[in-house]
């Protein structure tokens, strides 16, 4: 707000407000954020003994599990090989293999050792009963058969094969409570692995050898068929395919091929110039664009550099005129500039005549240069086609016996490399590498200790989960408790802001002493301290808004609004004020009690008529500065009277005769007298318990003063513990200690 409100009974004059403080984020009352620093110093020992418990029954599960369910998981390793040379590549061809062609060929072999195929053939394997009695059992009917459907589903389940990232192995293995089943599991899973490897390799090795032996006997006969048309031909036709007159005309082809090549090149290149000249010519522009070949050319030209000649002496008789101070108005200056102008013109048509007498020059000489190369390629044209002709003839027969030739060292390659092949696969089949994937181990070892748990891991595991559930209580905990704890959750509140806080009596290492008069029975107290710096930040705010009456209310019963009211009245006073403290708490005053000043006549008096405001204001003895208006007798304390006509009379009087006057009233919560008071007073300060009052209702009796006439300064956060975080009990050491060598103060 820009002024103050008026009240109810006449405005108070307009007064400046000073800018606001920094006030918590527009959003749910609820949303107070959770320092995790505050938490875990309130909540150290409570983490310390989860984390405690958390290693005791880590340790304990991990012996427990030992003895009613330990999982072993023996392992069979396979080794990749590099693949074998492919005998369908050409010699030399198969180099080294690619790391994704060797990955993929990986995770093939790893889904063909988890496929249906192998674990069907364990699951009806007869060694199965034998080698893993154990684990089998609990598949058996009640004929004595066994159920294979369900075996072959659970070796689904924990039949794993994975490979060993940055090797070329592949590692096989199953899981159960009794080591020697679970080994022989994998030993059967393997070996039928292996089987199945080597039945589909010795396949592939006959198809391929079988269709090599096919290749040669069709190439054997097509060679023979190709010999005896070869013959016939040469008989029949009488030429050779040595003929000297194809070499002749093959030559003369290639040399008119080699011509027309050159001559295509050069009719393409001026037929390119042209379309450039033809652009620069038609440009949308209108003008000529001129290459720059051409604008050098008629820069050489004797007529232009004479008249570029007088432009430099014209210019050079400018400057010697500027320099001699005749200005551009003056008939001499102008006559030269009207010269330099004619000759600059003059400059501009004899270029622009040479242009385009050079350029329509250029454009012919290209035209007529395309014509003669077209003429050239006619000619050339007609000789090609005769020369061809005779070329045909003669390359028929020629080129029917090339082929034919071809053809049959085509096939006797093909004969020959096929014969080659097949002797490649007789020693690859016998290679002990033949099959690309291995076991390293002839025999699979039965583990002798468990893979979970392992105590290494469940220790750790079990500290974190203590924590884990500890700290998540915790957590849950901070965010469903809605109570304020500190300063920091008045500050997250909607456009609330925070005065101040004041330590919990108990913090302070001067003493609890009496709460109510902290402020002058411990002047070193941390508790003084904190009314020393809510009085600067009040007073700053005060004083430039002219704001004299203040109304100071407690949300609860137990949210201390008398002893902030009291102490904040010392404070003022010492700090020079005059200074007037008003109990308006007709139901439960305590004020009389805190000063130990008679109980009436008061403010109840006062308003009833039966006594006088100058009388009835009480000093304190000891106090300089300080009266205090009690509440007045028991029959004197109306309710109704507080939201009378007087009240506000008696406001306005006080106002002029005392710099500051705090008046202290029943809690928001069980009566309405603050929302009252409030819109009679100059400004209002709500005061809120820490660990007792919650932001919910901070919230809402915040807003019930805001939207009173008198400015609402903010909230202080009353009797706060160390706990509510760690920087707080340092704050209040710090105080301390710096009180403890320093001069008794005096205000």
């Amino acid at each position: 707000m820009s002024t103050v409100a008026m009240n109810v009974n006449g405005p108070h004059p307009a007064r400046p407000v000073p800018p606001a403080a920094p006030m918590g984020p527009v959003g749910a009352v609820g949303g107070a954020s959770v320092d995790p620093v505050k938490l875990v110093m309130r909540n150290k020992w409570a983490l310390a003994g989860a984390t405690a418990g958390g290693l005791v029954f880590g340790a304990a599960s991990h012996f427990a599990f030992m003895y009613i369910y330990p999982i072993y998981k023996p392992r069979a390793v396979f080794e990749c090989n590099q693949p074998v040379s492919d005998p369908y590549k050409p010699t030399g061809a198969a180099g080294t293999v690619s790391q994704e062609e060797v990955m993929t060929f990986m995770q093939t072999a790893v889904r063909i050792m988890t496929s249906d195929e192998v674990l069907e053939r364990v699951a009806n394997s007869p060694k199965l009963e034998q080698e893993a009695p154990h684990w089998i059992k609990s598949f058996k009917n009640s004929d004595g058969t066994y159920d294979t459907n369900a075996i072959f589903k659970q070796l689904v389940w924990d039949v794993k094969a994975k490979t060993v990232p940055q090797t070329r192995l592949i590692e096989l293995s199953f899981s159960w409570t009794r080591p020697e089943d679970a080994s022989a599991i994998v030993r059967l899973v393997m070996n039928e692995y292996v089987d199945l490897v080597r039945r589909r390799n010795d396949d592939e090795f006959k198809e391929q050898t079988a269709a090599l032996k096919k290749g040669i006997d069709d190439s054997t006969q097509e060679i023979a068929n190709l010999t005896v048309k070869r013959r016939t031909m040469i008989r029949d036709k009488g030429i050779d395919s040595t003929d000297p007159r194809l070499s002749d005309a093959t030559m003369r082809m290639e040399l008119l091929g080699r011509e027309r090549s050159q001559l295509n090149s050069q009719l393409e290149d001026i037929r390119t110039r042209i379309e450039i000249r033809l652009e620069q010519q038609n440009d949308p522009s209108g003008a000529i664009r001129y290459p720059e070949e051409i604008k050098v050319k008629a820069a050489r030209d004797p007529q232009i550099m004479d008249i570029q000649q007088q432009i430099t002496v014209w210019e050079s008789l400018l400057d010697g005129l500027r320099r001699n101070g005749i200005a551009p108005e003056h008939r001499q200056y102008k006559v030269a500039q009207a010269k330099l102008e004619s000759f600059r013109q003059s400059l501009e048509q004899a270029q622009e005549f040479l242009w385009n007498r050079e350029f329509m020059s250029d454009l012919e000489i290209l035209k007529q240069q395309q014509q003669s190369f077209q003429n050239q390629l006619s000619t050339l044209e007609l000789e090609r086609k005769s020369t061809k002709i005779l070329q045909t003839e003669i390359t028929q027969v020629v080129s029917e016996l090339a082929d034919i030739d071809e053809k049959m060292k085509s096939l006797e390659y093909q004969m020959n490399s096929s014969k080659e092949k097949l002797k490649e696969f007789n020693a690859i089949q016998a290679m002990p590498t033949a099959v690309r994937i291995r076991s390293l181990q002839s025999t699979i070892r039965v583990p002798k200790e468990p893979i979970f748990p392992r105590l290494v891991f469940m220790i750790p595991a079990g500290a974190i989960l203590g924590l884990g559930l500890v700290g998540g209580f915790i957590v849950l905990r901070e965010v469903v408790d809605q109570r304020v704890k500190g300063p920091s959750d008045i500050t997250v509140l909607p456009r609330t802001r925070l005065l101040g806080w004041v330590a919990d009596a108990a913090e302070d290492p001067a003493g609890p002493g009496v709460v109510e008069t902290a402020f002058r029975d411990g002047p070193r107290g941390v508790i003084a301290e904190n009314f020393r710096q809510i009085r600067s930040t009040l007073l700053k705010r005060l004083d430039v808004a002219g704001h004299k009456t203040v109304l100071v209310a407690g949300c609860m019963p137990s949210s201390g609004s008398t002893s902030i009211a009291s102490n904040l009245a010392l404070a003022f006073a010492a700090s020079g004020r005059s200074v007037l403290v008003i109990d308006a708490n007709f139901r439960r005053p305590a004020l009389h009690r805190v000063f130990g000043i008679s109980e009436g006549p008061g403010l109840g008096d006062v308003l009833a008529g039966t006594a006088q405001l100058d009388g009835a204001a009480q000093s304190v003895t000891g106090v300089p500065n300080l009266k205090v208006l009690t509440a007045g007798s028991k029959t004197s304390r109306v309710y109704e009277a507080l939201a009378a006509e007087n009240m506000a009379s008696i406001l306005r009087d006080v106002r002029t005769k005392y710099d500051i006057v705090l008046v202290d009233v029943a809690p928001a919560v069980v009566s309405g007298d603050a929302a009252t008071l409030a819109t009679k007073t100059d400004a209002s300060l709500l005061v809120a318990r820490a660990f007792s009052d919650k932001r919910g209702m901070v919230a809402r009796i915040k807003n019930e003063l805001s939207e009173a006439r008198g400015e609402f300064m903010g909230v202080i956060v009353n009797g706060v513990k160390s706990a509510a975080g760690g920087y707080l009990k340092g704050n209040i050491k710090a105080t301390s200690e710096y009180h403890d060598d320093a001069p008794a103060p005096t205000a």
